[in-house]
């Protein structure tokens, strides 16, 4: 899910997703080789899986897949929030659910004005459909009717992770629109939470809370299935730029 930009074939440098795109950046090189080869359906997590090019949308696909979005090159919103990647603690806990698990591909929520990402700001105020694409379409998370979300954000020690429920009342899958309802009302309680939490001196400038980043600084662009059972949003700054 993540279609609506333009479209077409494009050429991007070799390996480029391992560099520009939103995975990348959000959990490190590393790991997203590891989901794109996930994606694409290789366990030889030493190789950096071949054929995943740049489209003219900014979009990284396989190309024996064309139509499945995998990625997108970042944009120059804001610096995107560098998280430790969620994993079990457990080595046969990583092969159960990581390496031996259905790994989907990841959920990006791009705006009908071809923006990358929704301003969180107005996805926790919004009470009817959002401007993305396909808001009405049931969200792709596999069907299961909870998952957990999880946020380990950069100079905090303790993770905040959360079951979140994937059905409304009459037991229908949640749609897109209100999937990044939920996923906002997940940062937006975060926010709150780790805004009392101690943070590295050397990291101060990544503080959450009150006078520091709130939801007004944040674009949510997407979600990645980084084990089963468990998804990490993509969070990008709003017009800031740490180097």
């Amino acid at each position: 899910m993540g279609e609506g930009i333009g479209g077409g074939g494009g050429g991007s440098i070799p390996n480029e997703f391992l560099v520009m795109g939103y995975i990348a950046m959000s959990l490190g090189p590393e790991n997203a080789n590891k989901l794109f080869n996930k994606f694409v359906g290789s366990l030889d997590f030493s190789s950096v899986p071949a054929g995943i090019i740049r489209y003219q949308d900014s979009s990284y696909r396989a190309t024996a897949r064309p139509e499945i979005v995998l990625d997108y090159h970042v944009d120059s919103k804001g610096t995107i929030v560098r998280q430790t990647m969620w994993q079990p603690l457990q080595n046969g806990d990583v092969i159960r659910h990581f390496r031996d698990a259905t790994i989907r591909v990841p959920v990006f929520f791009i705006g009908t004005d071809n923006v990358i990402g929704v301003d969180m700001s107005h996805a926790t105020r919004s009470g009817g459909a959002l401007n993305i694409f396909h808001p009405n379409v049931p969200a792709p998370l596999g069907g299961v009717a909870a998952t957990n979300f999880c946020i380990k954000w950069p100079g905090y020690t303790q993770e905040y992770k959360k079951k979140v429920e994937l059905r409304v009342a009459d037991r229908t899958a949640i749609t897109m629109s209100k999937l990044v309802e939920r996923v906002a009302r997940f940062v937006e309680h975060f926010l709150e939470e780790a805004a009392s939490w101690q943070i590295d001196p050397g990291c101060q400038y990544w503080r959450v809370g009150p006078g520091a980043i709130t939801k007004d600084k944040l674009y949510i662009v997407g979600l990645v299935h980084v084990s089963a059972g468990t998804w990490q949003p993509i969070l990008q700054l709003k017009h800031l730029n740490f180097h």
